[in-house]
């Protein structure tokens, strides 16, 4: 672990949208510098137990689908829960940089995202931008009321200002 990095923790589902989805994905992306060229995805996986390969061939079978697909030790990259997917995520983050990471699951750079993990020097910082970016989820971001909105977009341009102060200092340690 060299140098500070800026990540994102990228969790996506189709629970809800997929008839039968049941499963979060997380994909960390690494920013180890300002070109796209310095930056990695690294897509976490699991492994699979016996209960979980026994339901699943099960499942299949009844579906008309013949054979076990699955065989315990398995690896996938779907988790059971977004808890599942967002601890994965985050301990391969500490375990292999040192930095600041983002729950970057909403949107590429606005107060809908908070830092999730990030080195001690950056927590007062840190604990400003969340702050702000509970107020501005509370109401519920540009989707506010248009009384609202006014607020919205100051806490927006607070955050962001914010976060390139933090990302300055991050590159700079």
């Amino acid at each position: 672990m060299g140098k500070l990095v800026v990540a994102h923790l990228d969790i996506t589902s189709w629970v809800g949208i997929s008839i039968g989805a049941v499963h979060s994905y997380c994909q960390v992306i690494v920013e180890e510098g300002e070109n796209p060229k310095e930056t990695h995805r690294f897509k976490m996986e699991r492994v699979m137990d016996a209960k979980e390969v026994s339901t699943l061939n099960k499942e299949f079978k009844e579906r008309g689908l013949l054979g076990d697909r699955w065989s315990p030790g398995d690896k996938t990259e779907g988790f059971i829960t977004e808890a599942d997917a967002i601890r994965a995520g985050t301990e391969f983050f500490a375990k292999n940089y040192k930095g600041i990471l983002y729950d970057g699951g909403y949107a590429s750079c606005s107060a809908w995202k908070k830092v999730i993990l990030c080195q001690p020097q950056f927590g007062e910082l840190v604990n400003k931008m969340n702050a702000i970016a509970d107020k501005f989820q509370k109401l519920n971001g540009y989707e506010c009321e248009k009384k609202h909105k006014q607020i919205v977009e100051r806490l927006d341009a607070r955050w962001y200002k914010k976060m390139r102060k933090l990302e300055e200092l991050c590159h700079k340690a």
